[in-house]
């Protein structure tokens, strides 16, 4: 047998689960389903049916987020408005917090920090290990295979132009923050992709070098023996 309490005691929770939580709100709909259910009682219907057709009028649980959803967002608007803030503004906010956007000196900052302590570690390799491990080839008489010297000749190169290569870079960085609307939303991939970039580079520079010494202090022991 339908009970009337218990329908609408179990609507409450329903209402509930999906986001409707506020007391007030709640008794206020409450209140006109109630009265809906009335009205429908005095012309006959049954009160099950009633309380069905009450409950699609008003609208179920997920309906009835989205609204609050919409209805509140309106209300910020009106309020940002009130308070003197433009429109066109209020849509730039709210298109920047969507996109998940930082500031240019938090990408800037993020990226010095990950990709620095590499290059001053690379600085380091190219000024005073890689001389010494030339030296050390040299003196074995060993022959590396031609990828590898390509490798270590564009290692040489970037030390001997790595002024320009900053100057460039900078330069770079600076005309997209002037000219390119597209640059703030895409700067923060960029600077990711650049920064594992340099790391791998750096990587893959010092491993060579290892590799190069190694090999030639070992055929450096094998001709003293």
């Amino acid at each position: 047998m339908f009970d009337l309490e218990e329908s609408i005691a179990a609507w409450r929770e329903e209402m509930s689960r999906a986001d409707v939580k506020r007391p007030e709100v709640l008794d206020e709909l409450e209140g006109h389903l109630r009265e809906d259910v009335e009205e429908q009682k005095r012309v006959g219907t049954n009160e099950g049916a009633a309380f069905e057709r009450a409950v699609e009028r008003i609208g179920r649980g997920e309906l009835l987020k989205i609204e609050f959803t919409k209805a509140e967002a309106a209300e910020q608007k009106i309020s940002l408005r009130f308070a003197g803030v433009d429109q066109n503004y209020t849509g730039e906010i709210m298109s920047l917090e969507k996109s998940n956007l930082e500031s240019r000196w938090a990408t800037y900052g993020k990226a010095i920090a990950f990709a620095g302590p590499a290059i001053m570690l690379w600085l380091f390799a190219v000024i005073f290990l890689l001389p010494k491990a030339n030296q050390i080839c040299l003196a074995a008489h060993l022959t590396f295979p031609s990828a590898f010297r390509t490798a270590l000749a564009l290692t040489e190169s970037a030390r001997a132009n790595l002024s320009i290569i900053v100057v460039a870079a900078a330069v770079g960085v600076a005309l997209l923050e002037w000219r390119s609307g597209l640059w703030a939303r895409h700067r923060k991939l960029y600077f990711g992709m650049g920064v594992f970039a340099v790391n791998s580079v750096v990587l893959v520079s010092i491993t060579l070098m290892l590799t190069m010494v190694l090999i030639s202090a070992n055929a450096l022991m094998n001709h003293v023996n």
